[in-house]
């Protein structure tokens, strides 16, 4: 399952609120050569590794550059989610990134977090490294991304600033894919994986 949203949209929020209701929930730590932001801890936050450069090319199921820096989607941690039948969350900053890894793992479902793009929360002017005119642009022009793949989508959850109806909506969607899963309704990706867990890749755009 993916999601995708613009920064201050709240994924990461919702993604912690889902962490707090499903069990075998893990979230993918992807590497990243951007440097850190003011406040956060030098190897990066939760979701984000910080590295000089990637490592071996072997290591990663895919690796894309956004806003100069690179990323990279470690496979051993795909492998261990598969082995641990857990629902794994993942974050992109790319949607051509995000096609790749969808093209892997066809059966990921994808979600787009809307908010009003003309909002930007004030948390995130605090914690930004844009100045407001930057930011606003680029939030912009990511929704315009979205609008320009919005059949790429197969659900949308609308975040106007209400954390319990968005993550009932979170829950709603996550809940008839598990249940779709255990009635054998989605198929496995390719035969070369083994297909025990099941992966919600939350796509956003990164804060550099």
């Amino acid at each position: 399952m993916v999601f995708y949203g613009v920064s201050g949209a709240g994924k990461s929020v919702l993604i912690e609120m889902i962490r707090g209701i499903f069990s075998h929930v893990t979230l993918h730590r992807k590497d990243c050569t951007r440097p850190p932001r003011k406040g956060e801890p030098s190897d990066g936050p939760a979701e984000m590794r910080l590295v000089k450069k990637l490592g071996p090319k072997k290591d990663y199921l895919l690796t894309y550059k956004q806003y100069s820096y690179w990323y990279g989607i470690k496979k051993d941690q795909l492998n261990k989610a598969f082995a641990n039948h857990e629902i794994h969350l993942i974050i992109f900053g790319s949607i051509p990134a995000l096609k790749k890894f969808k093209s892997f793992y066809p059966h990921a479902i994808t979600v787009y977090v809307h908010s009003d793009p003309e909002n930007i929360p004030k948390r995130l002017l605090l914690r930004d490294t844009l100045q407001y005119e930057q930011r606003k642009e680029r939030i912009v022009s990511l929704y315009k991304d979205f609008l320009r793949n919005s059949t790429f989508f197969d659900f949308i959850i609308l975040n106007f600033w209400d954390k319990k109806n968005a993550l009932k909506q979170a829950r709603d969607i996550i809940t008839k894919y598990l249940e779709r899963t255990k009635q054998g309704e989605i198929l496995v990706p390719y035969s070369a994986v083994v297909a025990l867990g099941d992966f919600i890749v939350v796509a956003e755009e990164e804060m550099i």
